[in-house]
């Protein structure tokens, strides 16, 4: 699916990304709560299916709560809606619209924007981190062949600050 295809362009770009695939055995509420919490940036990717899922109305509420402590909310448009109290939530924050059946150059541009997003709502130490990750990449092989991004999907716990840079939230 396409949010896969985005989480997965965004781990090649260093992001620690959380999304429900693996993670939401038991309580979903406790779980939903956890995600929130434990991302520096959540990700809400808009359809009309999400406008119509109860979870994903109290997961982005929970989130848009959580801006007074500093959590902020970087929104994906995957289709023309209608949204209503998702467009409420989110109003004023800037939109990445994403094509599922985008050409590569466009997916490479349209990821490359959301992920600028992304780091632009970390902290700066994170952002820091990700650009010396980068610097610190072996270089691309004669051959073109991509280079792997530093393992970074599997952050170790440290309470000290959130363990993924994004949560993707979605239906």
């Amino acid at each position: 699916a396409v949010v896969v295809r985005i989480r997965d362009s965004l781990r090649a770009s260093g992001l620690r990304v959380w999304m429900d695939l693996d993670q939401m055995a038991g309580n979903v509420y406790a779980k939903m709560a956890e995600a929130v919490l434990g991302s520096d940036v959540v990700v809400p990717c808009l359809t009309a299916a999400y406008e119509a899922s109860g979870n994903c109305k109290r997961e982005l509420g929970f989130a848009a709560d959580q801006t007074r402590q500093g959590k902020k909310i970087v929104p994906v448009r995957l289709d023309d809606g209608p949204f209503t109290w998702s467009a409420l939530i989110t109003a004023g924050l800037l939109y990445t619209v994403v094509s599922a059946d985008a050409a590569d150059a466009v997916w490479d541009a349209t990821m490359a924007a959301l992920y600028r997003e992304i780091c632009a709502a970390l902290p700066e130490a994170r952002v820091a981190q990700l650009t010396q990750d980068a610097a610190e990449a072996p270089a691309v092989s004669s051959d073109g062949a991509a280079t792997p991004a530093p393992a970074t999907q599997t952050p170790q716990p440290n309470i000290d600050e959130p363990a993924f840079d994004a949560m993707l939230s979605y239906k």
